[in-house]
This record gives structure tokens, sequence and C-alpha cells, in this order.
């Protein structure tokens, strides 16, 4: 996708973070942009902080509902005609810990966002899509699904986290293959971001009350949450500054979107132990002190003998 100016941006998650960051660089190159999030004050904020730029709309939306979803896209066509670049990116860190200390909502909120929010984007808007370019001979568009460096390696104590990005980055993967089987002028494209001052971290004050931990913190829950805390603060590139390598990936039709380069050690390191067939390796194995550190404090031999397990 090589034009932009006149076109129409459909972001999820674009009160904040990467989101809003994708809504700035879209106002800048003149798009339309149709905005949705959970978090109407958070929505309202990006929109005034663009309205004076581009022609933009916003949409209250939960992207794990399918009808939430069905009524973006709706809305999103009668605002401006077709979608030409969707970001399916609302996300959330969706609870962690050791994976057999993570509750059922934790695990039915992390996918029913991350995963599900996707699935409802390719849903409900690339058919939608799909139906301009076969009306419009001129007609481009672009997916980019938000995964995580996450989506390629499997840190310990966040296996809702991690599930949910890579079942984002097997999808993305499919659709790349789908689009192209059907010779579409359709391109895709995985982010995959390692820490970035988005916030996320935050997410916990929109999980549904249907879907609130009945259990307090494990220990294995409340560190893994203090290192998301620590690793959002300790993010050198900004929101912003990754939205624009993403505008530059979908410019140039690259479908992996790696902001943080050196990560991708990490994953070379788990492909060859896959290719050897031996076990995980630590991603974090530059840092050996992080997976000492969660065996000396979170060892169960160590812990009280009332050690909580959440059910």
């Amino acid at each position: 996708m090589k034009e932009f100016k006149g076109r129409t941006a459909l972001i999820t998650g674009a009160g904040s973070g990467l989101g809003a960051g994708f809504a700035e660089v879209g106002a800048s190159l003149g798009m339309q942009l149709v905005l949705a999030d959970i978090d109407e004050q958070a929505l309202q904020s990006t929109a005034r902080r663009l309205k004076d730029q581009a022609r933009l709309t916003t949409f209250r939306c939960d992207v794990a509902d399918a009808d939430s979803m069905a009524a973006l896209a709706a809305h999103a066509e009668a605002a401006f005609g077709p979608v030409h670049l969707l970001f399916n990116n609302a996300g959330v860190i969706g609870g962690g810990g050791f994976a057999w200390e993570s509750p059922l909502e934790d695990w039915k909120w992390g996918l029913g966002v991350n995963t599900w929010g996707v699935i409802h984007g390719i849903h409900y808007i690339v058919p939608k899509m799909i139906g301009a370019a076969l009306n419009d001979p001129s007609y481009e568009g672009h997916v980019v699904n938000t995964s995580s460096m996450a989506g390629f390696f499997n840190p310990p104590i966040m296996a809702v986290y991690n599930a949910s990005k890579q079942a984002v980055t097997a999808i993305s993967e499919t659709l790349h293959h789908d689009l192209d089987i059907a010779n579409l002028p359709i391109g895709c494209s995985v982010l995959a971001p390692f820490y970035v001052p988005t916030h996320i971290d935050r997410s916990e004050q929109h999980r549904p009350a249907t879907l609130r931990r009945a259990s307090k913190l494990t220990p294995s829950q409340a560190k893994q949450l203090a290192q998301a805390e620590a690793g959002m603060g300790s993010g050198r590139l900004s929101a912003l500054e990754v939205a624009q390598l993403t505008f530059d990936a979908i410019g140039e039709k690259r479908f992996y979107i790696f902001p943080h380069p050196r990560m991708l050690e990490s994953v070379e390191r788990r492909m060859h132990a896959i290719l050897r067939q031996e076990s995980p390796v630590d991603p974090f194995d530059f840092r050996p002190d992080i997976y000492l550190g969660l065996k000396s404090e979170l060892a169960y031999v160590k812990a009280a003998p009332d050690v909580h397990i959440a059910q």
C-alpha cells in the first residue's frame, strides 16, 4: 500500500499507546480515521488532539464482543465507505503468573481481547475490504495485526499473554497466505514490539465485571505484574516511533515488523532449540539474572505451606 492520503484507516485500541500513535501518523498522512476503543474518555482524548488534522469518527467498541465489532464495521462503512487500512491493535496483558495458577477469567479475558479481537476484525471488516477491491480496480488495502515479541518466544509466567499473541502471529501468517492465494490487492503485516510505554500494564481497569478474579494475586501473578510495569517503563522507543516504523513497513509491503530487532536473537535461539529438539531456551538468556531471580523468588519448595493456587 503506497498511497495513504484520502484513504480510511480503522484503528482499534485508538485511545492510547500504539493505537493513538497509528492515528497520529495516519492523520499526518491525510487519512480519514475510524477510531475505536473500549475507554470512551481516552478515545475522545485522541479524537480531540486530531480533529483539526483529519476527518475522523469515533466508536466505543469492545473487540472481544462480536456484536460490538459488527457494529464498528457498519459504523466505519457508513462514515467513510471502504476501509483501506485495518489495525487490529487493541490488547491487554490479561493476567500472568504460573500457567496453572491463571484463573479461567484471565484466559477468557486475555484471549477475548488479544486473539478474538483480531479474529473479529478479520471476520467483520476484511470481507468488506475484499468487496471494495472487487468493485474498484484502484483499491489497495492492508491489515496490521498487533502481536508481540511474546508471539515469537514464550517468556515465563506469561502463559495467557504468550498464547494470545502466538495465536495472533499464526493467524496473521495464515491470512498473508490466504490473501496471496486469492490474488487480492490487500497486504498483511504482523507487528511484534517488545517493551513500549503504552500503559497496557494498566489494562486491568477495563476487565469486565463478569471476568473479575475471585481470589487474591499469587506471588507469581504479583511478580509478573511488577515485571510488566517495570518493562513498560524501560521502553526506549515511543508508541509514536513504533507507529511510524509500522507505516514505513506498510509502504514497503513488509510482513514482519520488529521494532526491537535485538530481540530476534532470542527468536533465533528458540528456532535452533526446536530444530535440535531440545528443551525451550530462556528467552532472556542475555540477562540470566532474570530467570535466576524468578527461580529464587517463586520456587515452591521455598514457599509457605499455605501457598495459594488459583482455581
